[in-house]
């Protein structure tokens, strides 16, 4: 990896790249002049800066020149014209004259179409302003696409105005892990090397209005934001809200710990799938985004294996044990979402279901999922 950026470095500055100039990320294209332009405040250097537009620039592109004529922004969207924004926005520095820009030549424009951050409020609940100033590094450093991990075994984070109980139940755990090398006499071990702090952690969540805001704030900086919502594991705090959604029907509180629960939805309850629809329902009302993530990892089978409704589900469609079952979940949400417009994508551990060539998979496991998916 080192000698792949050692070579990429070098490249760069072989096309005209000047070191000096520090933009993240590199541009395609640097030309340093000699000379700076300086301005008052933001008001002065506003007033220096010019907009054409030119169809030939690549989505997402620009040129960008600071000289004595000013600041010049050619672009070819409305995307390309913000990232050159934020280019200089990295090229100013503050000094006793005021705002300083180097005269310098950029050409730039994004090598990959997808550009992520993915962001967990389900372990850790961060909140709206913490995610607003996320948004506002992704923007500066030209990140387009903002992955936000809702649902989880540790706490469901999102207002489903049907389902109240996922927010009142779901949205609050009874404590949370703290490192054994913490651990005070008269706590309660329950790992190798965590225990509970039995600290309740919430009620944490979004409300509709909070999305929508968060959404709209993404949008102004070019930031399609893609919900998660877990199936047919990680499901837990969803279950601890609606017990029958289970293949037990226990009452659970959401996890304390970190880790896999082995309690995920039944595979085999039409309620289940009645109820994962009203969900995405309200999430596609909420999300404008063409794409919406439906989880798929790490959901353990053991409940099915043991659940009569799960087995005769199998049965009656002749599905390949369970990995079968989440197969056909997959792609009965994957067409479902379809209807409604949008595509959706789930971790690579789905492929071992058969999930159908329209899901995009995500492969955190290592290249071979993406590989076997490409294939």
């Amino acid at each position: 990896m080192m000698k792949e950026l050692i070579a990429g470095a070098v490249a760069a500055t072989a096309m005209g790249t000047m070191a000096s100039v520090n933009v993240i990320p590199l541009p395609n294209k640097v030309v340093e002049r000699e000379g700076s332009l300086v301005a008052q405040d933001q008001k002065a250097l506003g007033a220096l800066t010019v907009f054409e537009t030119d169809a030939a620039i690549p989505a997402e592109g620009y040129r960008l020149t600071v000289s004595d004529d000013g600041v010049k922004i050619v672009s070819s969207d409305a995307a390309g014209r913000f990232y050159a924004g934020q280019t200089v926005r990295q090229l100013t520095a503050r000094s006793g004259r005021g705002l300083v820009l180097p005269y310098v030549e950029i050409e730039d424009a994004p090598r990959f179409k997808w550009r992520g951050l993915h962001f967990d409020d389900c372990r850790h609940f961060f909140g709206k302003d913490v995610l607003m100033k996320t948004l506002d590094a992704m923007a500066y450093h030209k990140l387009n696409v903002l992955h936000w991990h809702l649902t989880e075994d540790q706490g469901w984070r999102l207002e489903i105005k049907k389902y109240p109980e996922l927010t009142r139940k779901g949205a609050v755990r009874p404590g949370s892990p703290k490192p054994k090398c913490l651990i005070q006499p008269g706590d309660d071990g329950e790992g190798t090397s965590w225990v509970n702090n039995h600290i309740p952690y919430g009620p944490y969540y979004y409300t509709q209005d909070d999305v929508r805001e968060i959404v709209a704030y993404a949008a102004a900086r070019h930031i399609t934001v893609i919900p998660e919502i877990e199936l047919p594991g990680h499901a837990l705090a969803a279950i601890a809200a609606y017990p029958e959604l289970g293949c037990t029907g226990e009452q659970f509180a959401p996890w304390s710990r970190w880790g896999v629960s082995e309690h995920i939805f039944c595979g085999g309850n039409d309620q289940v799938i009645k109820f994962l629809e009203d969900v995405l329902d309200e999430v596609c009302d909420l999300f404008p985004s063409p794409i919406v993530h439906i989880g798929g990892d790490e959901a353990p089978k053991k409940m099915w294996k043991h659940c009569a409704k799960c087995q005769q589900r199998i049965k009656d469609l002749g599905l390949d044990g369970e990995e079968g079952l989440q197969g056909w979940m997959t792609r009965h949400f994957t067409e479902y979402l379809a209807r409604k417009g949008r595509r959706a994508v789930g971790w690579d551990e789905v492929l071992d279901g058969n999930p159908g060539t329209e899901t995009i998979i995500m492969s955190w496991r290592g290249p071979g999922g993406g590989i076997k998916a490409a294939a």
